[in-house]
């Protein structure tokens, strides 16, 4: 049975299409790839903040993160088919994660996009894609198999929803070359936020009453090469004018899905946010704007590669009851690695720094999880970490990686080592 939301409809028929349509499934214009780990993971010591330690056992969103454990994971497989549809000039590119959760397998489309060629300075992309905001977002978000370490980003990670990493929209895209240097562009302008922080832009149906709100988005890099070394230095940044969902003034408490459609209308009514929390449902419509601004670079010196990056977001409210507020997000992630070899096989040493800190006031968006047909507002805790650890490309399909974690702050346990197979075929 198709889903009810038409654009995945839309979208499932279409990647059926690319696979099945005689003539676009000729081997030379279509191309069948995915990605894949397994990892285990093992925890030890006491958390460097007991209190947020605390806070999170009882209102934490992802609890792996704040137990002690010793498991191996496989937390499922990406499948990327991409599709050459004119001449090089039009291609489709999907994405389809097959997620494997409490012995359960989900099923979601990642990204599902058209590109246009014009000319190496522009180039059209429309359908839903990872949001120009940052390098990181674009490149190593997902699998294991495109970064050096194993620990994810928890800033570009989709279940905590830090930033709006996916978009359904159009983007205008592409480069030049200026002197020595090349000059790199996007500008996107589509889906913005949804009802909460991690709501893939196909769970928002654009045709019925609950829409998307819109956002603007965009990045500027500049290539400079000196010799055999280059450097990359990215500016990005997007802006959501208007995102309406649901205030829960406490941590833990939660509303029924059917609920929300009423209280938004409610909200509405009223010309905005409800003036007084619904005694009903307690709980409320908020409305805030969003604007977040990220710089990037990546240095490529003989054997040695860093790579740095830092958001910076913040939302406003625009009614009651968070009128005149303001919370503050800040994300950091930096790596160095040195690239050698072991047996003859690629041999990537690496140290890393993440950083992500929320503002005291306790932003009451970036927690609304909607879990079993409730909406729940979770706890976010500030986290700092320092990882250390190796990846070994045993065969061009496949990266070893060892790794540890010295937890500065936050509610995890201080100490893990980790271990993991990625691969991709």
């Amino acid at each position: 049975m198709l889903p009810k939301n038409r654009l995945l409809r839309f979208c499932l028929i279409i990647i059926l299409g690319q696979v099945i349509i005689p003539g676009i499934s000729q081997e030379e214009r279509v191309s069948i790839s995915g990605f894949g780990e397994f990892t285990y993971t093992s925890t030890f010591g006491d958390p460097v903040d007991e209190d947020a330690a605390e806070v999170y056992e009882d209102f934490g969103l992802l609890k792996e993160y704040s137990e002690a454990r010793n498991d191996l994971v496989f937390p499922g497989f990406g499948l990327v088919i991409a599709s050459n549809l004119a001449n090089d000039k039009l291609t489709l590119l999907t994405e389809i994660n097959f997620k494997s959760l409490h012995n359960d397998i989900d099923v979601g489309i990642e990204r599902c996009f058209l590109n246009y060629s014009i000319n190496n300075l522009f180039n059209i992309r429309a359908g839903i894609y990872s949001t120009p905001f940052g390098s990181l977002n674009r490149v190593q978000r997902v699998h294991g198999f495109l970064s050096n370490s194993v620990k994810p980003r928890d800033m570009v990670n989709l279940e905590l929803g830090l930033i709006p990493a996916r978009i359904f929209g159009i983007e205008l895209h592409g480069s030049t070359d200026f002197n020595a240097a090349n000059i790199g562009y996007a500008v996107s302008l589509g889906s913005g936020r949804g009802l909460t922080p991690e709501q893939s832009p196909f769970e928002v149906d654009v045709f019925e009453e609950q829409e998307s709100s819109l956002s603007i988005s965009g990045a500027l890099e500049f290539i400079v090469p000196f010799g055999d070394n280059e450097l990359m230095i990215g500016l990005s940044g997007f802006s959501v004018p208007k995102m309406e969902s649901i205030y829960i003034d406490s941590l833990g408490k939660e509303i029924e899905q059917a609920d929300i459609d009423e209280i938004m209308e409610e909200g509405e009514e009223d010309g905005g946010a409800a003036a007084e929390p619904d005694e009903e449902f307690d709980a409320e419509s908020m409305e805030l704007a969003e604007r977040g601004f990220a710089p990037y670079l990546k240095l490529s010196f003989g054997k040695i590669d860093i790579i740095a990056e830092l958001h910076i977001t913040q939302m406003e409210g625009e009614d009651d009851p968070v009128d005149g507020y303001e919370f503050d997000y800040t994300g950091f992630s930096g790596e160095i690695s040195y690239k050698t070899s072991l047996l003859e096989k690629q041999f990537v040493p690496y140290a890393r720094f993440d950083m992500i800190e929320l503002s005291d006031n306790e932003n009451p968006y970036l927690g609304l999880h909607l879990r079993n047909s409730e909406l729940k507002r979770y706890y976010t805790s500030n986290n700092s970490v320092i990882m250390i650890g190796a990846s070994w490309s045993v065969f061009s399909f496949n990266k070893i990686k060892l790794e540890y974690n010295y937890v500065m702050e936050g509610a995890q346990p201080q100490h893990a080592i980790l271990f993991q197979s990625a691969f991709m075929f």
